[in-house]
Order: structure tokens, then sequence, then C-alpha cells
């Protein structure tokens, strides 16, 4: 095996910008100072050992062979870039979005997993969206008020989750980097630890042709969309979904936008792991089009705050309402709370987001961030809501059941050094939805749902401080989709022994988020985040009630 390398003009040996394909696999954690090493001729460095328990230099090399395109060449990392030189690492770093991008076909080198293993991994999910497919046709129903009726899914669930549990141990799937390798090659075919093509009768891919990520992909997030409402009140779905989010599948978006939804990656970058702490920050920002720290100035060093701090400016300059879109699980440092941080986590409320419209900017002079948009008062903002709600409340009186639709408000705090969270850690939130008719939607039913009056005043109550110390800053819009209740909406069928029918509901709202920021202490200058929130910004004369309550912003924040 020889390592070509690019010569002024673009040739690699005889060849000019030639195809290629690339590898996606993982070895750090795998390291050793023992052991032989896959032999690689034209290069000046030698070249990693492995423990032979991850992978054998013969399994390696023969799954480069299998790789490598018609013309011989592949892409890997171990022959390609020289580890130990950091500028060069670095520079190369800086390209990995341009490597993967543009390899004729990437593949994905499962190290663990049998062509068996991970086929009936691929057939149990297949089995199990069929499952779903039976329930949203309607092909068998369900009572969603009788836990035991659901058995049959939590069965399937059950089978499911052994499956995946299976799949999701390959270490690829909790490497960081190939987290970053995934969203940039999403038609990626997979390879067993044999260097077997997988195949699969998969829904999503025709019978008989290779697997790519995409399929896997959406599966899991057509399960997560379909099972997430059930999962307050069933363990075994909360389990399926919990198993699939740490995954990281159930956070791709087929052709990533920062500008689309930026921290979903994010927090799926929470649940993989790195060797070094700075590859929080290196091993994603090529998704993101970011060249930061030493990939943008080689032979800087950096620390992984700063590292953040440059993230954070950069995402928030492109894309300001996604980049806010997080709550920090742990208290962050004076100043820092404005970008995400590897404690950053997204509401499961914005996992259906879209259509975003930025309303502000958030930029920094000097390292210093800036809000520049419009701000209002949180007592005068919870006055509106009020009025809101109480006028969603009205029309349920007037509209039919099925368009009829509670008014949206969703608060979530920070964790902050004042103790917004509880003893054991968990954040405050408020959401003032509230359960559709479990009987009958008429409105002269008594069984009527049940209103959290004065919820929102008693949660807002609980902020460290005075109300008045409080405002919100307007980042912008964007559409939300939730669902009615948990799991379903239901629908009168006239004429039969069972006149209520499970059906999907969902329903989607335009909103607008903001920061909940509090005012500077006297020894300090910033407005200080301390959470975000989303509100429909009212209906009817309402509207322009709610443009009017906004006054202009230029302030710091942090």
């Amino acid at each position: 095996m020889t390592s070509l390398e690019r010569t002024i003009g673009g040739f690699y040996g005889d060849s000019y910008e030639p195809t290629y394909n690339a590898l996606s696999y993982t070895w750090g954690r795998f390291a050793t100072d023992h052991g032989p090493a896959l032999k690689v001729d034209g290069i000046t460095w030698n070249v990693p050992r492995i423990k032979h328990s991850h992978f054998t230099v013969e399994s390696f090399h023969d799954t480069l062979k299998r790789a490598a395109g018609r013309n011989g060449l592949v892409w890997v990392d171990i022959a390609c870039i020289d580890q130990k030189n950091i500028d060069v690492k670095m520079d190369e770093i800086g390209k990995q979005a341009d490597i993967f991008s543009q390899a004729d076909q990437v593949y994905i080198w499962l190290t663990s997993q049998s062509i068996a293993e991970a086929s009936a991994t691929l057939r149990a999910m297949n089995d199990f969206e069929s499952k779903l497919e039976q329930v949203e046709t309607g092909e068998f129903s369900f009572d969603f008020r009788d836990s035991d009726s659901l058995q049959p899914l939590i069965w399937e669930s059950a089978a499911l989750i052994r499956h995946l549990r299976s799949l999701f141990s390959d270490p690829w799937f909790s490497s960081l980097w190939t987290l970053q390798e995934a969203c940039l090659c999403e038609k990626a075919h997979f390879l067993s630890k044999d260097a077997r093509v997988l195949i699969t009768e998969n829904v999503h891919s025709q019978k008989g042709k290779a697997v790519a990520l995409n399929g896997p992909v959406i599966s899991c997030q057509q399960i997560k969309m379909a099972l997430f409402a059930y999962a307050e009140t069933n363990q075994p779905i909360k389990d399926l979904i919990t198993l699939i989010d740490k995954s990281g599948l159930s956070y791709f978006h087929q052709g990533f936008d920062d500008n689309r939804n930026s921290m979903l990656l994010y927090s799926a970058a929470h649940h993989r792991t790195c060797s070094e702490p700075l590859d929080r920050i290196y091993g994603i920002m090529q998704v993101y089009g970011f060249k930061l720290g030493a990939s943008r100035k080689p032979g800087g060093h950096y620390t992984l705050a700063e590292l953040e701090d440059q993230f954070g400016e950069a995402l928030n300059h492109v894309a300001p309402v996604t980049a806010q879109t997080h709550v920090h699980t742990i208290p962050q440092r004076v100043g820092s709370a404005w970008r995400p941080s590897n404690s950053s986590v997204m509401p499961e409320i914005y996992y259906m987001s879209r259509q975003f419209d930025p309303m502000c900017s958030i930029t920094c002079i000097k390292g210093r961030p800036f809000f520049k948009g419009k701000a209002c008062p949180l007592a005068t903002l919870h006055d509106f809501w009020v009025q809101a709600n109480a006028l969603s409340d009205s029309l349920y009186h007037v509209l039919d059941h099925e368009v009829w639709q509670h008014y949206l408000i969703s608060i979530h705090l920070d964790a902050t050094e004042r103790g917004t969270q509880n003893s054991l850690g968990v954040l405050p939130q408020f959401q003032n939805s509230r359960e559709p008719p479990r009987s009958c939607p008429c409105t002269t039913c008594a069984n009527r749902p049940k209103e959290r009056k004065d919820g929102l005043a008693r949660f807002l109550a609980t902020l460290p401080g005075a109300i008045e110390d409080y405002s919100v800053l307007l980042l912008g819009s964007r559409m939300i989709t939730q669902w009615t209740r948990p799991g379903i909406r239901y629908e009168r069928i006239e004429g039969t022994s069972d006149p209520w029918k499970g059906v999907d509901g969902s329903f989607t709202v335009a909103t607008r988020s903001g920061i909940l920021v509090v005012k500077p202490r006297p020894d300090e200058v910033a407005w200080r985040r301390v959470g975000i929130v989303s509100w429909e910004a009212g209906l009817f004369h309402l509207k322009p009630v709610h443009e009017a309550l906004w006054q202009e912003f230029d302030n710091e924040i942090g």
C-alpha cells in the first residue's frame, strides 16, 4: 500500500485530480505502543498501532482494499495525515468537509459487527416500522387510555432495543469524529467487520442494494417522531427513544444546513466521545463550514473555553435563532452563557423546528458579545400571554375541536450559579400544554380539558429576584410542530361499536423565540442569559398589540 501526496497542479502520482473513495472508522481510543502496524509506503511517519482486539492489520488491509475506488484510491486518515505533526494535522482537519463530501463513495467500517448481526438489526427496524405503519393506517387500534393495549408495541420495542444496543455498541456510533463524517456523507455505505457490504430489505432502500446511512437515519427519525408522545408514560418506549438519541441518528438532517437547526448536531455530539478535549469543537466544526482555532491560525494554542467562544461567535453570526436553542445543564462561567457549551442540550420541543427567521444580530466586538434587536420586560410579556391564553380559551367554544389548539408558551431555564435547577440538578421548564378531551370533544361535555390556571405566574414567581429584573430579547420566528396529547387525538367514528379511534395528531404553530435575560448586577455590564422562551405572537386583534410591546435593545450579553 502506497500513500500518494498531492503535488503542484493537483497531481497524485500520474493522475490529475483523480476520483477516490474514503473510509470512516474509529481508532484513536484503541491506539497502543505495541504490536504490528499497517505498512504504508511513501510516508515519513509511523502509522499508529491499533489494539488487536479492535481490528487486526490484516482486517484493516482487507477493508481498505474493499473501500478503494475502481482506480484503487481510498482516503484514510492515518496514511494521509501525520498524526504527530500538529500543524499538518490541524490543516487537514480544516479540509475534512471537502475530503468526505467530494469522495465518490464513503464507507463506514463497523469493526465489531458481523454481517449477520448488522442485517438482523436492520430487519428488526423494518419490522418495527411496519408495525407502526399498521397503527397509523388503522389496521388495528389501541385504547391509548389503557397502557395494557400498548403491549404489542412494547413487545416490539423491547425486541428492537436488543438489536439496536448491539449495533450501537460498535465504536463508530460513539466517536465524535465519525459523527462529523456521517453528516458530511449521508449516502455512505456500511461495511461489516470482515469488510462485507451490508445489504438490506429496509423500507427506505431497494432490495438487494447496499445500505446507505440515510436509510437507518430516516428510520430512527420516523420511529422517534411516531413514539415520542408516548415516552412520558411508557418506560420501554422512552428507553427506545433514548437509545436512538444517544446514537446521534435521530439528530441528523439530510442535507445539513446550519441555518436549519444547528443545535441538533451539537446535541448529538453531547453523547459522543473523543480522546482530546479540544476535539469537542475540532470534531464537528467542519459540518458548519467553520475553521476555528489552530485550523484557522496554525501554530496557535487554544483552550476549550476559547474554542467554544469562537464556535459560539461563528454560529450566532450565521444563525442566531438556532444558535440559542439550547439550555446549559451546568452553570457557566460569568459572561459565557451566551454561547453553546459542552453541557448544552436542546429541549425536545424544538426537535421539529423549521423555517427560522432571525430578527436580531449577535456579534462579538473584541471578544464581548452584543445583542442588537428588540427586547420586552418579562412582566409586560407575561401580561400579554395571559390575554392571548384567555382568547385561546374563548375560541374553544366556537371552533371545531380538531381546529382548536391551546396557546403555546414554552420556557426552559439554564442551570445557573443562583440555583434555578433543583437539588437533583433538574432544570425547571414551563409549557402551558393541556390535554384535549379524554372522552368527548364537544363543547357541552363536562369532561373538558383541565386548564392549569395561574401555572405560568407560579413558575415565574420561582425565578431568583423580582420579575421586573428580567427581560426577553427577541431572537426571531420559527415553526414548531407538537403533538396534541400523548400520542393521539380522537376522531368520532359514527355507526361503529368503537366510536373513538386514535389517530396520529399533531399541530404546527408559528412562534416567536427569545432569550430570557436578567439585568446586570451593580458590578456588571452584561445582561446575563438564564434561559430560552418560545410563544405565539397572538391571534386576531392581539397581533398588533404584541408588536407594540418591543423596544430597541443594543447591549452586551453574557
